[in-house]
C-alpha cells in the first residue's frame, strides 16, 4: 500500500472518529464497523510493512513515534470502549426480551386445555386429601375420646370391685 493510501486512510478514520454522534444505535453500530475496517486496513498494513523491515521488540513498537500505529491504538481503545457500552446495552435488552419472552410462553403454557385440566386435576387431588387427612384426624380424636371414656369405666369397675372383695 503507498503512503498516500495509508495517509488516506488515516484521515477518513480521524473524520469518522471526529463526527458528531447524532446517529441511533444501528447507526452508531455502522459507524463503529467503518472504524473498525479502517483500523484493521492500518493495522494489516503495518503489520505487513513491519514483516518486510526487520522485527522490531515489544518495546520498540509501543514506544515507536509512528503516528499510524499511535493513532491505531488509540482509535482501537476508543473502540473498544464504545462497543464496551453498546455490549452491555444489548446484555440489557436481551435480559429484558427473555424476561418478556418467557412471561409469554408461561401464560401460553397456562392457558393451555391440557396443562388446565392438569391443574384442575392435581387441585381435586389435594383438596380429597385435605378431607381424608380431616376425616382421619376426626375419628382418630372420637376413637381416643372412647378410649379414654372405656378406661375410666373400667377404672370404676375395678374400684368397685375391690371394694366388694374387702367387704367380704
Amino acid at each position: 500500500m503507498t503512503e498516500v493510501m495509508k495517509r488516506i486512510l488515516i484521515i477518513l478514520c480521524a473524520v469518522l472518529l471526529c463526527l458528531p454522534s447524532w446517529a441511533d444505535t444501528e447507526g452508531k453500530q455502522i459507524f463503529n464497523n467503518l472504524l473498525r475496517a479502517g483500523v484493521q486496513a492500518v493495522q494489516s498494513t503495518l503489520k505487513h510493512e513491519q514483516k518486510d523491515n526487520e522485527v522490531p521488540d515489544e518495546a520498540n513498537v509501543s514506544s515507536s513515534s509512528d503516528p499510524a500505529g499511535a493513532l491505531s491504538r488509540v482509535m482501537i481503545e476508543s473502540l473498544e470502549k464504545s462497543l464496551a457500552g453498546i455490549k452491555e446495552q444489548y446484555k440489557q435488552e436481551g435480559r429484558a426480551y427473555a424476561r418478556e419472552l418467557g412471561d409469554m410462553v408461561a401464560e401460553r403454557i397456562v392457558r393451555s386445555p391440557r396443562v388446565q385440566s392438569t391443574i384442575l386435576t392435581l387441585q381435586t387431588l389435594c383438596w380429597a386429601i385435605i378431607a381424608y387427612l380431616i376425616l382421619v384426624t376426626i375419628l382418630l380424636l372420637v376413637s381416643l375420646q372412647r378410649l379414654r371414656s372405656n378406661d375410666c369405666r373400667i377404672l370404676e369397675l375395678l374400684r368397685e370391685l375391690k371394694q366388694k372383695q374387702g367387704d367380704l
